[in-house]
């Protein structure tokens, strides 16, 4: 299915568009990839008490410990043997909490961080320097000067999302990697009407047809399930937290959801996806 026939969910009105929007999503989301896989990493022993989680939802909460504990492999495998001066664009940014997730990784260096929206809090870091542009990302330009650029949540929000990766590869450094988190086919279910779509591993493969990518699984089977019934209906609906009224049972719940997933590994809230430079031609 082509772009124009993608329905934006943000701004969507009405039961019969609704209704559209999941059934062309779902049909989309069932096409299969030529090549590419996705890789599972587990979360499991990641956490060892129900308190050191938060009340955050699955898939956004293990996103950020992906982040945290992995961000640093990844820099490091790509030849930076200094993750204190890294230089990155963090692309729909909103308020600017990335920042704490980079420090907490113990990266530094320069942030960029550029969203359509001017959310951003003014904020100080003893680890990088800071600048925001209010901006359309494929309005902009930019030389190759970034040695990461990062999205969370961002991509699905870009009605052309295939021009996206023709400018921002240019932006980087020869070393220089994307990583990008984007809403799985289960997060149809889980997010309703969401942006302009979901990423199965056929559009990520549409999406980025001339870089190397490693895709990686964030969640399984029962956090989404735990999403599904804890979150899905009362806070899109009754605009009702579960999550703050009942918070020791629903940290219970995702501890053992997400111990559980290492068991299940199908149907992830989202993926991470990194994308190189390297062409996929010259990748083996």
């Amino acid at each position: 299915m082509s772009n124009h026939k993608e329905i934006n969910g943000d701004h969507i009105r009405g039961g019969k568009s609704r209704l559209t929007y999941l059934w062309l999503n779902f049909l989309r989301n069932l096409r299969c990839s030529q090549k590419l896989k996705s890789k599972k990493i587990n979360f499991g022993n990641a956490f060892e008490t129900a308190d050191d989680l938060g009340s955050w939802s699955p898939g956004r909460g293990l996103a950020e410990h992906f982040l945290i504990s992995e961000l640093p492999k990844l820099l490091n495998n790509s030849g930076y043997t200094d993750i204190n001066n890294v230089n990155i664009l963090d692309i729909g940014c909103g308020s600017g909490r990335s920042v704490e997730l980079f420090e907490t990784a113990e990266l530094g260096g320069a942030w960029t961080g550029l969203d359509i929206d001017d959310r951003f809090v003014e904020r100080k870091s003893s680890r990088f320097s800071l600048s925001f542009n209010q901006c359309d990302v494929l309005s902009k330009d930019h030389s190759p000067e970034f040695d990461l650029i990062y999205t969370n949540s961002a991509l699905e929000h870009i009605q052309a999302d295939l021009d996206f990766p023709k400018k921002t590869v240019t932006w980087l450094k020869p070393k220089g990697i994307q990583l990008h988190f984007l809403p799985a086919p289960a997060s149809l279910p889980l997010y309703l009407w969401h942006g302009w779509r979901q990423y199965s591993l056929r559009r990520i493969e549409q999406t980025f047809p001339n870089s190397a990518i490693e895709v990686y699984a964030i969640g399984g089977l029962a956090s989404t399930i735990l999403h599904f019934f804890f979150i899905t209906p009362w806070e899109n609906f009754f605009r009702i937290s579960l999550r703050k009224k009942f918070t020791r049972v629903y940290k219970w719940l995702l501890y053992y959801s997400i111990k559980a997933d290492d068991y299940v590994p199908i149907f992830p809230v989202f993926y991470a996806v990194v994308v190189s430079k390297r062409s996929l031609n010259n990748s083996n």
